[in-house]
């Protein structure tokens, strides 16, 4: 990246205690960097690791969680830092909308009061200007009736108009890093690209730095300057979404890609699904962690895949991959190259 990070994740760890004493690697040292203004998009199979990296961020993961690493915002650390300090600058310089608005809103109090609360939690001032300002931030997120609509309860608005609340909730102390959890993933196409179009409308006037996490690479690929591959707990690829998803290298980022429909293909032609299923947290595999699943892994005697964990590699520059058989700055443009 040209810019300075505004949040900078390095060796991120996040385990759980399971019985027995073992324990669940749910992120196993991901490093991931957004800068002011710039998208990240992290894609991934269910189970890799990027809500619980999230929630690491945010630091509203349960007590019983273990989380190591670094997490920097503007150059400080965030991890081991007093809750009362977090709490601070949650909702304020840092806010999270989460992928289901029915279990993110309180069912008993108006959306509009929820909102107020939010502003008035980071910026103080009055119930009547909060509320004013709540009314403002239902207008600005495309809320029909705003005036009206401040004093509905969750259940009276359709999903698409909860997730604008949530939205409007996030966005409503002006943070710099704003993380979309799945947020689009329930609404339909049309609401969704209306939700989308409207962060990309507030990135623009706020210039926040934008963290979307998503199962959808084309939306990925529509909003991302940069796109970040994670699997098992690692990010195993990254770099300009162009270059990732217009010519992968890591094997499950083709892999991923395969599997996507495409309106050129023929009726009779079947997508391709990634054999097998993720490795379980609780036991990882040795090696790299995809091997198991891999058609170029190479194994056994003299094989480095079961043997030991890629290290990143740069293929080009901003862009790296963490495979045994990426040349460094040497790939085919096509993203051949990437496994023997």
């Amino acid at each position: 990246m040209g810019a300075e990070p505004v949040l900078a994740v390095e060796g991120l760890r996040v385990t759980f205690p399971a019985p027995g004493g073992a324990a669940v690697r749910a992120v196993d040292g991901l490093d991931l960097a957004v800068a002011a203004g710039e998208t990240v998009g992290i894609v991934g199979e269910s189970g890799s690791g990027k809500s619980a990296a999230m929630l690491a961020v945010m630091g509203l993961l349960p007590g019983r969680a273990r989380v190591g690493g670094s997490v920097r915002f503007r150059g400080e650390e965030l991890l081991g830092r007093p809750e009362k300090e977090l709490r601070r600058l949650r909702g304020g310089k840092l806010a999270m909308v989460f992928q289901d608005p029915g279990s993110s809103l309180n069912p008993v109090l108006t959306v509009g009061r929820q909102i107020a609360e939010a502003v008035r939690a980071h910026q103080g001032g009055s119930r009547g200007d909060a509320r004013r300002r709540a009314v403002e931030l239902l207008a600005a997120v495309g809320v029909p009736s705003p005036a009206t609509a401040v004093d509905r309860h969750p259940h009276e608005l359709s999903g698409g108009m909860r997730q604008r609340v949530l939205i409007a909730t996030a966005v409503a102390n002006d943070p710099e890093v704003l993380i979309l959890d799945e947020a689009t993933t329930a609404l339909d196409v049309t609401v969704q690209a209306q939700v989308l179009e409207l962060v990309a409308s507030i990135q623009a006037r706020t210039g926040c730095a934008v963290l979307l996490v998503s199962h959808d690479l084309g939306v990925v690929a529509g909003l991302a300057d940069r796109v970040a591959v994670v699997y098992a707990g690692r990010v195993v690829e990254h770099g300009p979404v162009d270059d990732v998803l217009g010519a992968p290298v890591h094997p499950y980022t083709r892999a991923l890609l395969d599997c996507l429909p495409r309106a050129t293909a023929g009726p009779r032609v079947r997508l391709t699904p990634i054999a097998g299923q993720p490795p379980s947290p609780a036991a990882l595999p040795a090696g790299c962690p995809f091997h198991p699943r891999c058609p170029a892994a190479v194994t056994g005697p003299g094989g480095p895949c079961d043997a030991r964990v890629p290290a990143p590699v740069a293929v080009a520059p901003g862009h790296e991959a963490a495979c045994h058989f990426v040349a460094p700055a040497s790939r085919d443009r096509r993203g051949a190259g990437a496994a023997p």
